[in-house]
This record gives structure tokens, C-alpha cells and sequence, in this order.
């Protein structure tokens, strides 16, 4: 433990997340600060995701043709999994704490950021933020040719201010921007943390591997040793906080999938209808950039794991084939190691996050989604 204190520089670690801009990511979302749930309720974010939920379900009960108009019941659900999404990471903040906090027992070199890495988090950090903003202006400018004032009731909830288009069009857009920051802004946030983390300590894992495999028959191996089972310790300190998170994104893309793809194929008849194409690319666009990103970021731990199982069966071999050991307890140390099972990341603790669940998730969504929409069309009368 001493030696894990001696390599420790408490600031270094939010330093680069600040320079990242992973602590700002973090305090937005609640993760970084050490307060109370009743406190995270009045924050900012928490009020401004509160609203425009009920901005959201206020626009599709309120308005009488809404049903006929853009929403259905599935926006609803959509951006409720944004605010059950929110009190999950609230509830799970303290375990994303002891987390960071044994992240920064580890030695610093194995979580700098390089610039090309800094720059990436960056434009994904922006990206999220612009994503509702882009959405929001692209279907206006789509609609501005093809004005409908049934469209602007259902964004003002049942208002018209008919006398001043401009007014008009910068009160729907706020309305737009709300409602979509509800939908797609926390989902990529979180997103966004789950992948940088789940890339850092596989990207530690892997240079963790050189620094054993160069240690060997060295004094330093056993303190190498004890970095590589803390960072496999944070792996599944990580795992506690996220796997409820990780499943919960997983319906959010699921309910962000269904309602673009009714949109798509005009299950809801949306008016005006060249605004259908837009809403939904952009419905899901943001759905699978999402699940692919994050999926393909947590498949990466067990991969490292793979490599050190590979990489240590190969000098357990060796070492015995040239019995170049110094003792005993190095050779059943390396072959341990040879041994190494991956650990996995899940979702909620019923499935593994991993490529292979890329595809077998789109597939069996897409098919599912089309088969609900297309038993909605059919007429039941004429069945009879």
C-alpha cells in the first residue's frame, strides 16, 4: 500500500480530467461532488431535465391533435428513461467516487492523456452539447417553407402568437431545444463518461502487460504486480457504478430506436411531412452512434485481459521449456497470470457488453420495432 501512496498524485488525475473536460462532464451530471439526493434534486441540471420532461408529456397531453400531429405515448416514455436515467446516477454517485478515488491509488502515467485523446473528448463533449442545438435548427429551417400553424400550437402547447412569425419561431425553437436536450443531451453525457473510463482502464491494463512482462526476474515485478491487481480492483469498482447505468442506456437507445423508427415510417402520421426525414436521422443517428460507441469502448477491457492471458501463457512456456525461474512462487505467479479470466462489463448483471452484442441488439430491436409498428396498421375490422 505504500508503494501505491508513494506513486500517488491526488491532483494529477483531475487535472487531466479538467483539461479533457471529463470534469466538467462530471459535475454536470452529479458525479463529482459529494452531496445528498434530496441536494442533487435542486441542481441545476436536475431542474432543467425535470422541466423539460414535463414541458415534453404537457406538449402531447395538452394538445388535442397531438397524437395526429408528431408524438405518440413512446416520446413520453423516451424522455422519461432520460429522467430515470438521472436518479439512477444519483443514487449510484457515491459508488462512481470510491471509483475515481481508487483511480488515483494507480501511477499516473497509466491515465495521461495524450493530445490526440484530449482533443477527441473534447469533440465529443462538444458534439453532445451542439447535437440538440443542430436538431432543433435543422427542422426549423425544414418547416419555415412550409408554415402550419397546428405545428407551432403543439410546440407552444396550444398557443399561436400569429401576429409576429419571428417571435413565433425563436419561442418554438427554445421549446425544440428543451425537449431535445431532455431526449439526447444526458443519454450522451453518460455515454461519454462510461466510454473515456471503460477506454482508460483497458489502455492501463495494456501497458500494465509490457511493464510486468519487462519486469520479470526483476525486484520490481512484485510492485508491478500489485499496480495490475489495483487496476483490475478499479475495473470492478467501475462495474458496480455502472452496470445499472449501462442497462438503463441500453432501453434509452431502445426507446430512442422505436421512436425514430415510427417516425420514420410514418406509424405516428406526422405533419408536416417533410419534416419526417429530418427527426428521424437524427433520432437514430444519435441512437446508434450511441450503442456502437459504447459498446465497442467496454469490449475493450476484456480484450486487454485476453492479451495478458496470451502474453503470460507464452513466458510460462518458455520459462518452463528453459527453466529460467527464480523460484517457485514466480512460476505459479506467471502461471496465474496465464490463467487470467476476462472480466466483462454488464448491464445490470444479465448480459455481457461486448461486440458480439452489437448486432444481435440491432438486430433483434429493428425486428421487433417493425413488427409492433406494422401490427398498429393493421385494421382489425377487416381481419374479421
Amino acid at each position: 500500500m505504500k508503494d501505491l501512496k508513494a506513486f500517488s498524485k491526488k491532483d494529477a488525475l483531475d487535472g487531466m480530467a479538467k483539461e479533457s473536460w471529463i470534469q466538467f462532464v462530471m459535475d454536470i451530471i452529479g458525479l463529482s461532488k459529494r452531496r445528498t439526493y434530496t441536494r442533487s434534486l435542486f441542481s441545476v441540471t436536475s431542474i432543467f431535465l425535470h422541466v423539460s420532461f414535463a414541458y415534453s408529456a404537457s406538449a402531447i397531453v395538452i394538445s388535442e391533435d397531438s397524437i395526429y400531429i408528431k408524438r405518440t405515448l413512446v416520446d413520453i416514455m423516451a424522455c422519461s428513461f432520460s429522467v430515470i436515467l438521472w436518479h439512477q446516477i444519483q443514487l449510484h454517485s457515491k459508488k462512481f467516487r470510491v471509483f475515481y478515488s481508487n483511480l488515483k491509488s494507480c501511477p499516473r502515467n497509466l491515465f495521461l492523456f495524450d493530445r490526440h485523446e484530449k482533443g477527441v473528448i473534447k469533440m465529443i463533449v462538444l458534439l453532445s452539447f451542439l447535437f440538440p442545438i443542430i436538431t432543433a435548427l435543422t427542422i426549423i429551417s425544414e418547416f419555415i417553407p412550409y408554415w402550419s400553424e397546428n405545428y407551432i400550437k403543439f410546440w407552444l402547447l396550444g398557443y399561436s402568437v400569429s401576429d409576429n412569425r419571428p417571435l413565433q419561431m425563436v419561442m418554438v425553437f427554445i421549446c425544440m431545444l428543451m425537449y431535445f436536450s431532455s431526449r439526447f443531451l444526458l443519454q450522451s453525457l453518460s455515454v461519454t463518461i462510461s466510454s473515456v473510463f471503460s477506454y482508460k482502464l483497458s489502455k492501463a491494463i495494456r501497458m500494465q502487460n509490457k511493464l510486468l512482462k519487462d519486469s520479470i526476474n526483476r525486484d520490481c515485478f512484485h510492485q508491478e504486480l500489485n499496480f495490475y491487481n489495483h487496476i483490475i480492483k478499479c475495473c470492478k469498482r467501475f462495474e458496480n457504478f455502472n452496470n445499472g447505468t449501462a442497462l438503463l442506456l441500453i432501453f434509452v437507445c431502445c426507446g430512442e430506436l422505436y421512436a425514430g423508427l415510427g417516425i420514420a415510417l410514418d406509424e405516428t402520421q406526422p405533419t408536416p411531412k417533410h419534416i419526417v426525414p429530418v427527426e428521424a436521422t437524427f433520432t437514430i443517428a444519435i441512437c446508434i452512434i450511441s450503442v456502437f460507441s459504447f459498446l465497442t469502448v467496454a469490449s475493450k477491457v476484456p480484450s486487454a485481459m485476453t492479451e495478458t492471458r496470451t502474453i503470460f501463457q507464452e513466458i510460462y512456456q518458455q520459462t518452463l521449456f528453459k527453466r529460467i525461474y527464480n523460484s517457485n512462487e514466480e512460476l505459479l505467479i506467471l502461471k496465474s497470470l496465464g490463467e487470467t479470466e476476462p472480466f466483462y462489463f454488464t448491464a445490470g448483471e444479465f448480459f455481457r457488453l461486448d461486440k458480439g452484442l452489437i448486432l444481435s441488439f440491432f438486430g433483434t430491436v429493428l425486428t421487433f420495432c417493425i413488427l409492433i409498428m406494422q401490427l398498429k396498421r393493421v385494421d382489425l375490422e377487416s381481419m374479421n
